[in-house]
């Protein structure tokens, strides 16, 4: 998929990668298969599968170069 191309331009080994989980199954696999690091979004059912601005934002570090939005969250 075009995400595994976009994944490879911008990520280096140890940068990590949030992603929604659940969401689509590939997207740890290809960001370690970079060797980045994934770091799971948590999706709640109770929230409507919404994201936590301020959960994701205390993922945030400074190693973190790319977040993957997307709805629904398998493409």
């Amino acid at each position: 998929p075009i995400m595994f191309f976009t994944i490879m331009a911008l990520v280096d080994q140890g940068d990590e990668v949030l992603y929604p989980n659940p969401g689509f199954p590939i997207y740890e696999s290809m960001i370690e298969f970079v060797g980045g690091v994934p770091v799971p979004m948590r999706l709640y059912e109770s929230r409507e599968f919404g994201i936590d601005v301020d959960e994701v934002a205390s993922q945030i570090t400074d190693r973190t170069r790319l977040m993957i939005v997307n709805s629904p969250n398998n493409p």
